[in-house]
């Protein structure tokens, strides 16, 4: 299957790298939108686009697939940004949507340079942020969670675990199933450095109890959500052959 030049099942490490290059212009990052999200627990948000994955379910794919970057930001930039609606808002919790921001060393480098640059401002010692992440790059690459591990005491990482086995992550990531293992590494190495994660799924289409099981995580500390069928999603898990895999939903 082919969509917008893109083979399923495709290898995410190379995806990553290809798309890095493509959001990242030196230590810029592209973002096209900045929000206060009140629903979320970390709602002053940074919006951008670029993922390794390509997700049946993704409520961001249509600009995730068209890849059309936004302006590009230095990381103290976009930082400031963030600053003024935390600052307006008076709620220093910021988060990155939209997005996979790890997608190799540039990203990451830009997104520890964003959290410097808020901690570095007046009021910033209390900043939180959540790192939204499908963790297939943390589990690639050690190296990147012991960057992230200098900010444990700010930061929670949220895994989004995207199948209960091989070839379900397959057939919903788009991605080749031996990857699969890791979004547990992921889990694991922030564990073995110390920061606080926690492992997320769409439970539309998976069993708690087998994720728990495989992660070896109680189903209590294992984040659930509900998928919001837009009709573009709908859409797209019909041509992926994934709409039949939802967990007692009517049609």
């Amino acid at each position: 299957m082919i969509c917008e030049g893109l083979e399923f099942p495709f290898d995410p490490i190379e995806r990553a790298k290809d798309i890095e290059s493509i959001v990242m212009q030196g230590t810029k990052r592209s973002y096209y939108r900045v929000r206060f999200a009140e629903r979320f627990d970390c709602p002053v948000t940074v919006d951008s686009v670029g993922c390794c994955l390509s997700c049946a379910f993704c409520w961001n794919s249509s600009r995730n697939t068209e890849m059309k970057p936004g302006k590009f930001y230095e990381p103290e930039e976009i930082a400031t940004k963030a600053v003024e609606i935390a600052t307006k808002e008076n709620m220093w919790r910021f988060r990155v949507s939209g997005c996979e921001t790890i997608l190799g060393k540039a990203s990451t480098d830009h997104f520890c340079k964003f959290m410097d640059s808020i901690l570095a401002r007046e009021g910033g010692k209390n900043a939180v942020f959540l790192l939204e992440t499908n963790g297939i790059m943390l589990g690639h690459s050690k190296e990147l969670v012991h960057k992230l591990s200098k900010y444990k005491d700010h930061l929670a990482v949220r895994v989004s675990i995207k199948g209960e086995d091989p070839q379900q992550f397959e057939k919903l990531s788009g991605a080749k199933a031996q990857n699969f293992e890791y979004q547990k590494l992921a889990l694991d190495y922030c564990y073995e450095l110390g920061i606080p994660s926690l492992p997320a799924i769409m439970s539309t289409f998976m069993d708690l109890a087998k994720v728990s099981n495989y992660l070896r995580i109680h189903p209590d500390d294992i984040d659930q959500e509900k998928l919001k069928f837009y009709p573009s999603t709908k859409k797209t898990l019909i041509e992926r052959g994934c709409w039949e895999m939802r967990r007692n939903v009517k049609a």
